[in-house]
């Protein structure tokens, strides 16, 4: 047993986000949650009434949110896989189109991300990266959060939003030559996201494989197993699986957790992300279209 014990705390050292789940924000608005109090209140019904607008006219549904720190999240993972994730979480943009767009600005962490929905083409995330560069990140470098916000929206509103809308390609974007670096950069990059990925399998699967030394609460035999369903379409959570959560449908799941015993026949299955409880808003009572991200979009340090 001593070799299982070194074992089991070898493996929560090695991946400490076996131990906690990623948490994300409620959205009592479907437009603008400045939960890091960032935008000014004349700019942020602005930028309210411009995201009523493109829904109104295209159904395109797009939101911003502005938080101080992911890791007021339990966030262990990159701002990418977090928008990621909190893109489908929250269901952002319709499900028959994956038009949703996610602008997420972490103040403290100085990152920023444009998550798109999986409906859009790998064209639109040059346009998001130079939107990103050009109208968001020169605000945020002078401390100016509510005119680099409003003016990114703005901007992603018009040349990626609304052109995608309308059915046209993204725009071409001069693109300047690249040093050496600039070249291998890439690849770079894409080596080290894949790591990171492989190490968040690979710290499931061990979480997964260290449930054969428990014992059944119903048998009290050693050999759970345990697994990661991966479920489609995001089906609202009922309100008795979200301790706390007075609103039907406050959350989305996007699998499950599936422990059993082959001893007794013992069952328990949990969502695969531990959800909020959503808030009320007099501003928006509805939720959102159930749509997707894969991953696409650009982000931003400053």
């Amino acid at each position: 047993m001593g070799f299982v014990v070194r074992v089991l705390v070898f493996v929560a050292l090695l991946f400490p986000s076996l131990l906690r789940a990623e948490d994300y924000p409620p959205h009592p608005d479907l437009f603008v949650n400045d939960m890091a109090g960032l935008i000014a209140p004349d700019a942020l019904e602005r930028i309210r009434s411009e995201l009523e607008k493109l829904k109104s006219e295209t159904g395109v549904e797009m939101t911003v949110l502005t938080i101080n720190s992911r890791h007021d999240f339990n966030a262990s993972g990159s701002i990418e896989s977090y928008a990621t994730a909190l893109f489908n979480t929250w269901g952002i943009g319709r499900s028959a189109y994956n038009d949703g767009i996610l602008v997420l600005v972490a103040r403290q962490d100085r990152e920023m991300r444009i998550e798109l929905g999986s409906g859009f083409n790998q064209g639109y995330d040059v346009i998001a990266q130079d939107v990103i560069n050009r109208s968001f990140l020169p605000s945020f470098r002078a401390d100016n959060y509510s005119v680099g916000i409003e003016t990114g929206v703005k901007a992603t509103i018009e040349r990626i939003a609304r052109p995608r809308a309308a059915g046209l390609p993204p725009p071409e974007i001069p693109v300047p030559k690249k040093n050496w670096f600039d070249q291998i950069f890439p690849w770079l990059f894409g080596l080290v996201a894949a790591g990171i990925v492989t190490a968040n399998v690979a710290g499931r699967a061990l979480g997964d494989w260290s449930y054969r030394f428990r014992r059944c609460p119903q048998c009290g035999q050693r050999g759970l197993h345990r697994e990661h369903i991966l479920q489609s379409g995001g089906d609202p959570l009922p309100p008795e699986t979200v301790p706390g959560t007075s609103v039907s449908g406050s959350g989305r799941r996007i699998g499950l957790v599936v422990t059993t015993c082959g001893h007794c026949g013992y069952r328990d299955q949990t969502p695969w992300r531990r959800m909020m409880p959503s808030v009320q808003s007099s501003s928006s009572g509805s939720d959102f279209g159930g749509g997707s991200s894969s991953g696409g979009g650009a982000s931003g340090r400053w």
